[in-house]
């Protein structure tokens, strides 16, 4: 049974941005619970309210593009008066690219299956903030 003062079921819009983030920052799988941060009448605020803390957590805007499309990233951030978040205050950075994939995806160093469809919406997202990257690099294009 899911623990009432830390479910999405109950609480206030903060709430559901604390319980969301809590479970992008840590890499963790997606469940029903999660979703339900989603669909409670405040998806958009809740999805607002994680890109406005990722302007200031290199770790939950590194993570985040798994979770929400970029392009709702990038939207939100738009509606905050700010540059893109890849560029607030962390700019994607290959590096940090290619970190997050070793660090997200720890399946491939051991025996433990690999869910086929999350990694494929997972790369796609990956690509975007991949080719924002690029022009970001300072050289040949």
């Amino acid at each position: 049974m899911t623990n009432r003062s830390h479910s999405p079921y109950s609480g206030t819009t903060m709430d559901r941005i604390n319980f969301a983030a809590s479970y992008i920052t840590r890499g963790r799988l997606t469940t029903r619970t999660f979703d339900t941060c989603f669909e409670m009448g405040d998806g958009d605020d809740v999805a607002r309210g994680l890109v406005r803390r990722s302007l200031k957590n290199e770790r939950l805007a590194a993570a985040l593009p798994r979770y929400i499309n970029p392009a709702s990233i990038e939207r939100f951030t738009k509606e905050l008066n700010q540059e893109p978040a890849v560029n607030q205050p962390v700019r994607i950075e290959l590096r940090v690219l290619v970190d997050t994939a070793v660090k997200q995806w720890t399946e491939f160093d051991t025996d433990e299956p690999v869910n086929g469809a999350q990694l494929v919406e997972w790369f796609a997202n990956w690509r975007e903030l991949a080719k924002i990257a690029l022009k970001q690099t300072p050289g040949k294009q």
